[in-house]
């Protein structure tokens, strides 16, 4: 009986100096140390979509837009016009293309970030292929290289496909 008598104080006392350890008396103490760096982040998406529209008016055979950001020199800009929309849903035609009259020709600096995209007669003739004001709606899709060595099997030549496999948002 001395033996479960004693035992029934021991687990008694126990569990009373839990349930008062665990209460929160006192101030709290001083800041500790800084801890050691931790490693870097991620420098950011792997792939990004940039929307935007250019009017083309007559007598233009360019416009620009600067509105790409994030880019290295290694990474990879694919380039989509829309060129239809049959039941809601939007068709994208990668560039460069020729479309009708003319060719699309995208070009990106990597040392200003601007794109101009270029259009040209498609016979070869000088001049403008606008006669009339047209907006036109392009993505341009950043890609870094890391993911394209992670992907070889990317293509540029359907847009669903490319956002499918990056993930990208619209």
């Amino acid at each position: 009986m001395k033996t479960f008598k004693k035992t029934l104080i021991l687990v008694l006392m126990a569990s009373i100096s839990t349930t008062f350890s665990c209460t929160k008396e006192g101030k709290e103490g001083a800041q500790g140390p800084m801890g050691q760096t931790g490693p870097a982040g991620p420098s950011g998406p792997d792939a990004r979509t940039f929307n935007f529209t250019l009017t083309f008016n007559t007598g233009d055979t360019f416009k620009s837009y600067s509105g790409i950001t994030g880019f290295d020199a290694n990474d990879v800009i694919l380039f989509y016009v829309h060129y239809e929309t049959l039941s809601s849903t939007y068709y994208w035609a990668p560039l460069p293309m020729i479309a009708g009259n003319m060719n699309i020709i995208p070009e990106f600096s990597k040392s200003s970030g601007f794109v101009f995209i270029n259009t040209l007669k498609a016979d070869g003739t000088s001049g403008s292929p606008w006669t009339s004001s047209s907006t036109l709606s392009f993505k341009a899709v950043l890609v870094k290289s890391s993911l394209l060595i992670a992907n070889p099997g990317i293509t540029s030549k359907n847009y669903e496909e490319v956002k499918r496999i990056l993930n990208l948002k619209d």
